[in-house]
């Protein structure tokens, strides 16, 4: 119960993780995403739930995401009924913020529907349309068409075209035939390179009966030339898909290019899930009951090993970690939320005081005590012995593993006040005959008055060791 000094004649391997740390209450998940929520987390980046391919991303406030729903088979099959397609979103991020291992969205609005799991979501870039989607719905032409201009004739503008593949459409007012998965986009874009994914937005079309779809391909071929819709001449790339919207050619679909929207997207696929939730009231059991967050290696020092809890209100137990080797089966470097067991459950702690983004069972750090900044000299006595490690070259040897600061800056220890700077930030360690320590500290002044103004108070110090 009492502090005790000792010394080793062999080398020690300290922990200082299980020093002072946190116990979280396991995480669960919703089954799916309901509607009006504003906060997603990031699950994964492509096919990797890896920390560095989730920070690869680079999400910010003010990106843009797009959640994309499961395409509609009839897109793939032949046989399969047209049906409309699930609703998209495109959300604002307001916040992004990492707890532990995990990447937290909130939005500025909330999802307008209930999404099942997985959920597909890019972040986008810019935004283009389909070349002719601003032609008037009619167009003068000169007649005849080659020759001698003797007159001229109204035509209306063909503005749909068809989706599926090995056909090259002539509906439309183009100068050109256009293939299913060519779309020319509504100006130059210099700096597209091909294997880009764009979500591709149109309202497909079948028997005059149609429906939103978004769909995600990757650009195969870019050509940048000018082109003609009916009486339109401009600049325009050319994106060529290494698929088309339709995969089959079972069925005669359609879309109007003035509803293409071309979203350049400009990130990893990624899948969100519903923001980690937790259970709340008393632990009945011991088993599973808490989590601890690091390494496997960290993890694994845990095994068999006594704890002692304390909350900020006074609340303490003691408990032994009952968990074995295969409850921290799981290899790998990075760092993750581990199950831990116990021998009893930890009352009288409930589950709130365990909140990931705000424990409050903690060990917090010493303060020494207030003081007088215009005071030249201050001591503090250490609530507890101080750790002395063996440092080669230094006089003495033993060297204090002892951190002060006075008014949020740390101070420099020295054997003496005596003769030092007047600007520098000091402190010196003593041991008095009964074992104690006591911490002198000399605050720097925070200013030197001109000569006939008065002195301005000085504001109390505050001092704070850490060990």
């Amino acid at each position: 119960d009492q502090p005790a000094e000792f010394q080793t004649d062999a080398e020690l391997v300290a922990w200082p993780h299980l020093s002072a740390f946190n116990l979280y209450r396991p995480r669960t998940y919703a089954a799916s995403v309901a509607a009006g929520t504003d906060t997603l987390e990031v699950d994964r980046a492509g096919d990797s739930a890896a920390l560095a391919a989730i920070a690869a991303l680079g999400l910010a406030k003010g990106d843009r995401i797009l959640l994309v729903p499961d395409a509609p088979a009839w897109t793939t099959s032949a046989t399969a009924a047209f049906t409309a397609q699930a609703s998209s979103q495109v959300l604002k991020v307001a916040e992004v913020r990492q707890v532990h291992d995990r990447t937290i969205l909130r939005f500025e609005t909330a999802i307008d529907r209930a999404w099942s799991l997985p959920l597909t979501a890019y972040r986008l870039g810019r935004t283009w349309r389909h070349f002719g989607h601003a032609a008037p719905p009619t167009h003068t032409k000169p007649t005849p068409a080659t020759g001698t201009v003797t007159g001229s004739a109204s035509y209306t503008t063909g503005f749909e075209r068809h989706l599926q593949p090995g056909h090259d459409c002539a509906n439309t007012s183009m100068s050109v035939d256009l293939p299913a998965q060519m779309i020319p986009l509504d100006q130059e874009v210099g700096d597209l390179v091909p294997g880009t994914r764009v979500a591709v937005e149109v309202r497909g079309l079948q028997s005059s009966v149609g429906d939103p779809l978004i769909l995600v391909r990757k650009i195969g071929a870019l050509r940048a030339t000018a082109m003609t819709f009916a009486t339109q001449t401009g600049p325009s790339t050319q994106v060529t898909l290494e698929s088309p919207l339709v995969t089959h050619e079972g069925y005669t679909y359609e879309a109007d290019i003035r509803d293409y929207r071309i979203h350049e997207i400009t990130s990893a696929r990624m899948r969100l899930r519903p923001v980690a939730g937790a259970g709340s009231g008393a632990f009945a059991t011991g088993t599973g009951a808490l989590a601890f967050y690091g390494t496997r290696a960290e993890a694994r020092k845990l095994i068999d090993r006594r704890l002692a809890l304390r909350h900020e209100d006074g609340r303490a137990l003691e408990l032994t970690c009952i968990s074995n080797e295969i409850d921290f089966a799981v290899a790998g470097p990075e760092p993750r939320m581990w199950t831990l067991s116990f021998d009893a459950p930890p009352a009288p702690f409930t589950r709130a005081d365990f909140d990931e983004e705000a424990p409050r069972v903690t060990l917090p750090p010493v303060v020494l005590g207030n003081g007088d900044a215009r005071a030249a000299f201050q001591t503090f006595a250490l609530p507890k012995p101080v750790t002395h490690l063996l440092h080669p070259g230094a006089d003495p040897a033993e060297v204090p593993e002892l951190v002060v600061h006075v008014n949020g800056r740390a101070a420099d220890r020295v054997a003496s006040l005596f003769g030092q700077p007047p600007d520098r930030l000091v402190y010196v360690l003593r041991q008095d005959d009964e074992g104690g320590f006591h911490v002198t500290a000399r605050p720097v002044p925070a200013c030197r008055p001109a000569r006939g103004t008065s002195r301005p108070r000085s504001a109390p110090g505050r001092a704070r060791a850490g060990f």
